[in-house]
């Protein structure tokens, strides 16, 4: 999965499944075209893989930005998600959120929930609302 990662991939997964009746895993990675045969060398160089199929198809995002916050038990990161320029929500970043956790002893959700309240205050995020549609 790194080596995928450092080689420019945008996402990878992987999920159980049973071929010609044995267990096995299938890897997905999310990819730019230009990319795909270079990830698919580096997936068959570094599994046991012996080919690659490929498959097209469209990518709708949502426009995103980062910013920082502080809470009592540190800074976090959390993406802004836009339409345009209409907010929507926002999401913390997971590995900051497990790092404070950790090191207050308070559970993940505690966090997240700390992380969301502080951007909303400090980004000025209440007056905006999120959207219902």
């Amino acid at each position: 999965m790194e080596r995928l990662f450092d080689a420019g991939a945008l996402d990878v997964g992987y999920s159980p499944l049973q071929m010609k009746n044995r267990p096995a895993n299938r890897i997905s990675v999310v990819c730019n075209p230009d990319q795909v045969e270079q990830l698919a060398t580096v997936i068959m160089h570094n599994s046991s893989a012996i080919g690659v199929r490929s498959h097209s198809c469209e990518r709708f995002r949502l426009q995103r930005k980062q910013a920082v916050v502080s809470t009592k038990q540190g800074k976090a990161r959390v993406k802004l998600i836009f339409d345009d320029n209409r907010y929507l929500r926002l999401t913390p970043e997971y590995e900051d959120c497990r790092v404070l956790a950790r090191a207050s002893g308070k559970t993940l959700q505690q966090i997240y929930s700390e992380v969301e309240s502080a951007a909303l205050e400090q980004l000025n995020l209440n007056d905006q609302g999120k959207s219902d549609e």
